[in-house]
C-alpha cells in the first residue's frame, strides 16, 4: 500500500475545505479507491471510526460520491409499489398468492377517497422544510380553541362534530381532548405518509390514558361516510380497517379518544408483502435503555455488513425499533424468517444480553428483540404518533449517531418538544418510503438502488 501512495505524494490538500488535525499528515492524490468499515457519519459529514479493509481496482474515483438525499417528489414517486421482479421469482403483487398463513382474500376500500381532499397524505417533508398546512386546515385550528363541548367543526370540506373537548385525558401536566385533536391535526404533514394506504389499528382510551383501553381494528358503523376503509378478509372472517388518507380522518379518530395509531407494514394493494422489515428492541428489568443501545448498534452493524440501510425511532415508551425498507416481492413469512435469523445471530454475539423468552417473568435483565412484530396486522407505532406516557410522549424518529448522545432518552419527545426538533433536522425517517433494497435470500443479495 506505501507503493502505491508514494508517487501520489503532494504538498497540500486535494480538498476544498480541509479537515483540521492535530498531526501531521502527508497528502496524497485522491486516485486510488478504497473499502473501509465505518460505525457511521457525524453531522460534520466525517466517517465515525473508519477502519481501512481493502484497495478496490473494480472502481473509478469517479463512482465514489455521497448519496444524495431524494425529494419529496422522487420520494413519492418510489412509494407507490410496483409489481416487482424478482430473480427467480416471478412476478409480485395484488393477485399473487400469499405463502402467508390466515390470508385468504382481499376487497376493495370504501369511502371518500383523498385525491381531491384538503391535507391529503402526500410525501413527508425533507429535512429543512416547514410545511405549510393548507389555509382551510390553519383556519380550523384558529376557530378550535374557541369551539365548545358537541360544536360542529369544518376541517377542510368535511364537518365534525366535537365532543367533550375539555376532558383531560393526560394526568400532570393535563392535557386535554382538545390538544390532542389540535396535535393529530398539525402533525399530519409528517405522519400521513407513514398512514398511507395502509390499514389502521388504533388504541382508544375513552377516559384518559390512566383509564381502561382497547384495540379497535374496524371501522365502527358510527363513521362518517367519508372516512376511508378497506375490506380484508381473514381467516377470522371480514372486517373493514380505516385507512388514512386525509387530515380529517385523524380528527375525527383524536375525537373518538384514539392516542395510538399503529399502521400495517404493507399495503392495501399488496398486504401480504411488507414494505419493510422491523426489529422491535425493548428492556426487561433490570436493564436499561442503554442496553437497548448497545443492542441497536449491532443491529446496525449487521445491517451494514449485509449492505442494507435501516432507520431508527424511538417507540415513545421503553424501546428502539429498526425498519429496513423493502423492494415489494417477499411475503410476511419470508421477512420475519429474516429478521429471526439476523436476530439469533446477533444473539448468539450477546448470549448474556438477549432474551427470547415468550414468558416475561424469565426475560429479567435482557433486551428482546422482537422478529414477531414481522406478522400481517401485527403493528408498531407510527412515526410521530402519540404514545399513553405521562406527558403525551412521541414516536420519534432518530439519527443513527443519536445513540451516543449521553441525554438520549426512548420518551425524550412529547406533543409540545417534537415540534423545535423538527425545525431543526426535518424527518429522519422519510427513506423509509424508498422501497429500494432486495431481502438477503429472497430473490437476491441485498442491494440498493
Amino acid at each position: 500500500l506505501l507503493r502505491r501512495l508514494e508517487p501520489l505524494r503532494r504538498p497540500t490538500s486535494p480538498l476544498v475545505q480541509p479537515p483540521h488535525l492535530a498531526e501531521p499528515v502527508t497528502w496524497v492524490e485522491p486516485r486510488l479507491v478504497c473499502e473501509v468499515r465505518h460505525a457511521g457519519w457525524t453531522r460534520a459529514g466525517v466517517l465515525r471510526h473508519p477502519a481501512f479493509l481493502s484497495l478496490r481496482e473494480d472502481v473509478g474515483t469517479e463512482d465514489c460520491v455521497r448519496e444524495v438525499a431524494a425529494t419529496v417528489t422522487e420520494v413519492l414517486a418510489r412509494v407507490d409499489g410496483e409489481v416487482v421482479q424478482e430473480a427467480g421469482g416471478g412476478a409480485r403483487g395484488p393477485g399473487a398468492r400469499s405463502r402467508e398463513p390466515g390470508l385468504r382474500t382481499v376487497s376493495g376500500r370504501q369511502g371518500g377517497g383523498a385525491g381531491a381532499t384538503t391535507g391529503a397524505a402526500g410525501p413527508p417533508p425533507a429535512a429543512g422544510e416547514r410545511p405549510e398546512l393548507p389555509s382551510e386546515v390553519a383556519e380550523a385550528l384558529e376557530i378550535l380553541p374557541r369551539l365548545r363541548p358537541d360544536d360542529w367543526w369544518q376541517l377542510g370540506p368535511r364537518r365534525l362534530r366535537l365532543t367533550h373537548l375539555d376532558k383531560p385525558l393526560w394526568p400532570d401536566p393535563v392535557i386535554t381532548k382538545r390538544q390532542m385533536i389540535d396535535y393529530y391535526v398539525r402533525i399530519s404533514p409528517y405522519l400521513l405518509p407513514y398512514l398511507r394506504d395502509r390499514p389502521l389499528s388504533t388504541q382508544v382510551f375513552p377516559d384518559g390514558v390512566t383509564g381502561h383501553s382497547f384495540w379497535r381494528k374496524d371501522k365502527p358503523s358510527h363513521a362518517p361516510e367519508w372516512i376511508d376503509s378497506w375490506l380484508f378478509d381473514g381467516e377470522t372472517g371480514s372486517k373493514r380497517w380505516i385507512v388514512a388518507r386525509e387530515v380529517a380522518t385523524l380528527a375525527w379518530l383524536a375525537n373518538a379518544g384514539v392516542v395510538d395509531l399503529h399502521p400495517w407494514h404493507s399495503r392495501v394493494d399488496a398486504p401480504d408483502r411488507p414494505d419493510w422489515a422491523v426489529f422491535d428492541l425493548d428492556p426487561f428489568e433490570p436493564a436499561s435503555f442503554d442496553d437497548v443501545r448497545d443492542i441497536a448498534r449491532l443491529v446496525r452493524a449487521a445491517l451494514d455488513h449485509l449492505g442494507l440501510r435501516g432507520l431508527l425511532k424511538t417507540s415513545g415508551q421503553t424501546g428502539l425499533q429498526i425498519y429496513v425498507p423493502l423492494r415489494r416481492g417477499p411475503d410476511y413469512a419470508e421477512v420475519r424468517g429474516w429478521v429471526e435469523e439476523v436476530a439469533r445471530a446477533i444473539g448468539r454475539v450477546e448470549p448474556d444480553r438477549i432474551t427470547w423468552e415468550w414468558a416475561v417473568s424469565r426475560r429479567a435483565g435482557r433486551i428482546r428483540i422482537d422478529y414477531t412484530q414481522n406478522i400481517i396486522n401485527k403493528t408498531l407505532a407510527a412515526p410521530y404518533s402519540l404514545r399513553p406516557l405521562p406527558g403525551a410522549t412521541v414516536s420519534t424518529p432518530l439519527a443513527w449517531e443519536e445513540l451516543d448522545e449521553p441525554g438520549l432518552r426512548p420518551d425524550g419527545w412529547n406533543m409540545t418538544t417534537i415540534w423545535g426538533r423538527l425545525a431543526e433536522v426535518g424527518d429522519l425517517f422519510a427513506g423509509a418510503l424508498i422501497g429500494d433494497q432486495g431481502l438477503p435470500g429472497a430473490g437476491g443479495a441485498a442491494e440498493s438502488g
